[in-house]
């Protein structure tokens, strides 16, 4: 059964009255107090029959927040000085731009600027590999 389906049922089974017999005049109410002892005492420890005891409780998923762990907060104009500070490092810059754009857990903006960034210089790269072709064949001709 899939996650929409379970969120329908749910949300129909809360707008269906609920009858319990042993509360003939709350037929219908939103909430009832339980009568029995189903919310435990901190000392008391795990029953099994209290779990689940009270009707329409809906069930959310939890996500799990080390999947969606990017910070997506925007850079300051400090934080790009220095990136394109340590960029002008020559080999340290290129390793960066590498480890910032398959990273995980960097902040989205400087990976996608890290990405952009290097497919720029590939496109640069490729450009002057063709330019030195170019003369090359035309210069020894």
């Amino acid at each position: 059964m899939s996650v929409v389906s379970q969120q329908i049922l749910i949300q129909r089974r809360c707008l269906i009255p609920q009858r319990h017999s042993n509360t003939s005049s709350n037929y219908g109410s939103p909430y009832q107090q339980p009568t029995s002892n189903a919310y435990q005492q901190p000392n008391q420890g795990y029953n099994p029959q209290s779990y689940g005891s009270q009707p329409n409780q809906p069930y959310y998923p939890q996500q799990n927040i080390f999947l969606n762990a990017q910070d997506n907060t925007p850079m300051s104009v400090g934080d790009y000085i220095a990136t394109f500070l340590l960029l002008c490092i020559p080999l340290a810059g290129f390793i960066l731009l590498i480890v910032w754009a398959s990273s995980t857990d960097i902040n989205i903006n400087k990976k996608n600027f890290a990405k952009a960034y290097l497919i720029l210089i590939g496109i640069i790269f490729a450009l002057y590999m063709l330019l030195i072709a170019l003369y090359s064949v035309i210069a020894y001709h």
